[in-house]
């Protein structure tokens, strides 16, 4: 429904503030790179460690990916709003 549309172009835009949000990139940024100061440092034998390291690293750049995809199902909603608002045009010319 149009509504539906609606509310996927909201999430969309506020996804894609959160991922242009200094706070937000700045704190992703930091968590990878500790994560991986903390592999490059980590003894060998601790496979343990690197597994959780190789965890946290998956876990943010799922949370990353999530609002990625909202933004993107954004767009695809957009269009589809387009098309449908451009088709009720179309239709009200013809029938005038």
């Amino acid at each position: 429904s149009d509504k539906d549309l609606e509310k996927r172009v909201v999430m969309s835009d506020r996804a894609a503030q959160v991922l242009q949000d200094p706070l937000i990139t700045g704190a992703i940024d930091e968590m990878r790179q500790t994560a991986f100061d903390n592999w490059r440092t980590s003894s060998f034998k601790d496979t343990e460690e690197r597994e959780e390291l190789y965890k946290m690293v998956r876990a943010i750049d799922e949370f990353e990916a999530h609002f990625k995809r909202r933004v993107n199902d954004g767009k695809v909603a957009k269009s589809q709003l387009d098309q449908l608002t451009n088709g009720v045009k179309k239709n009200v010319r013809i029938q005038r």
